[in-house]
């Protein structure tokens, strides 16, 4: 694709996110609820994604093992991102690190699993992508007006992404990290 918002440097395209992507999926929850479930397989909800892009397991909830054992998707992957689809913290991206605590998880109807296809996009890349103002201000304009924003599975067929090459891409990501690291130490020298 050629045509985006801004021209490019050399060797990079504009692309739609569905494009970088394996597979665009929610999760699902159990009839009745989940409010009941104490222990099982962690199931995230939207209030588990963090605004800094990582996760927040206070309040967590549980599906029950054999329900995740029959889930054709919705399980969440090493490298995997998860967006909010709906309310208020629509757009918010965290990514599935090797921090992530769990080795068994799902999503909920909430949240998608944006899983990069990994031969063409690095899995950091794409985070810092969606987490960018271009991104975020694609994400509301696909709200179409609803009260507390939404999006569906088109969202992948919308947003436009800027890819370089997968070697700048991770280039990039090294860039980003050395830098927020650097603005960190900074913060703490202040507090």
């Amino acid at each position: 694709m050629s045509e985006g918002p801004y021209k490019l440097p050399r060797g990079w395209r504009w692309v739609r996110l569905g494009e970088v992507l394996e597979t665009i999926e929610c999760g699902k929850r159990p009839r009745g609820g989940v409010k009941h479930i104490k222990n099982g397989i962690p199931s995230l909800e939207a209030e588990h994604l963090t605004a800094e892009g990582g996760f927040n397991f206070n309040n967590i909830r549980f599906i029950p093992v054999e329900f995740f054992n029959n889930m054709r998707k919705g399980k969440i992957r090493l490298g995997d991102l998860l967006m909010v689809k709906d309310g208020a913290t629509t757009g918010r991206v965290s990514i599935v690190d090797k921090n992530f605590p769990y080795t068994k998880a799902a999503v909920n109807e909430h949240i998608f699993i944006l899983r990069p296809n990994s031969q063409i996009c690095y899995s950091k890349y794409l985070f810092y992508a969606l987490r960018s103002p271009l991104s975020q201000y694609q994400i509301k304009l696909s709200f179409h007006g609803t009260a507390q924003g939404g999006i569906n599975q088109e969202i992948a067929e919308f947003l436009l992404i800027p890819l370089p090459s997968f070697n700048e891409q991770v280039k990039i990501v090294v860039k980003i990290e050395e830098l927020l690291k650097r603005l960190q130490r900074i913060r703490n020298s202040f507090y």
